[in-house]
């Protein structure tokens, strides 16, 4: 039930197999100690996304647990350290955790996506994990304004485990900037996950995944909205390893 630590672009990522990694967070809820655990996805475009925001991401470093994800950070960590490390994907790392979650009467509730969204995704959940304990579920389009009154609806319902899919850095300050007043054990950031759930976004075949390529896959589907996020964002993240290994040459 443990996960290791990897240094890496002054991240602490934490990395393990996704037993190990479900284990851990259903732990983390079940156990509340003081504020919540902020559990969030580290793959290339959202660190870039974190990265723009001043201030972000040292707060998610100090404040949170991060995990590895995606093709783009095992590439980045074998560049880096040669090192070809698991991959903590929040899409399959869900259905382990919201089995655990069902045999330990543990409460979820969702927030984020469209009302339609994660009204759809909460049902599949229900469907395809019987038992769950699903006690709340709304959209994630609100203002800074109605967030205590969101905040208050969550600790109402007496969830253990809240996963925000609003996207980041939305879904991260919104962890950050509520993190005190939240009455539940794990705030789990899960970006897009409810778009999955519900059906509204198809995931690749199990044939592609297994080769690394859903990236392509949703690049095809979506060419104009992936575009960034495939071509100038990993330049970009390519750029930042060679210069942080350069720095490290010149000190060492």
């Amino acid at each position: 039930m443990s996960l290791g630590t990897f240094q890496f672009l002054g991240l602490p990522l934490r990395v393990g197999s996704p037993d190990d990694a479900a284990d851990w967070l259903i732990e983390q809820a079940t156990t509340k100690l003081g504020m919540p655990t902020i559990v969030e996805h580290i793959n290339v475009y959202n660190y870039f996304l974190i990265h723009r925001v001043p201030g972000l991401e040292c707060a998610l470093a100090d404040r949170s647990v991060l995990l590895l994800e995606g093709i783009g950070m095992k590439m980045g960590a074998l560049l880096h350290a040669g090192l070809w490390l698991p991959d903590l994907n929040g899409t399959d790392l869900f259905p382990l955790v919201a089995d655990r979650a069902r045999c330990s009467h543990l409460p979820m509730y969702f927030l984020g996506g469209t009302s339609y969204t994660v009204r759809a995704a909460a049902k599949e959940c229900i469907a395809q994990f019987p038992g769950l304990e699903l006690v709340g579920y709304e959209g994630g389009f609100f203002a800074n304004a109605d967030e205590p009154n969101v905040v208050h609806r969550v600790n109402r319902s007496g969830a253990q485990l809240l996963l925000v899919g609003r996207g980041a850095p939305l879904q991260d300050e919104f962890a950050l900037r509520w993190r005190s007043e939240l009455d539940v054990g794990v705030v789990w950031a899960v970006g897009g996950l409810f778009d999955i759930l519900s059906g509204t976004k198809p995931r690749a075949s199990s044939a592609i995944r297994s080769l690394r390529l859903e990236w392509l896959y949703r690049f095809a589907r979506e060419p104009r909205r992936m575009w960034f996020r495939n071509v100038p964002v990993p330049v970009w993240f390519a750029g930042r390893i060679v210069s942080q290994r350069w720095a490290k040459g010149r000190l060492s």
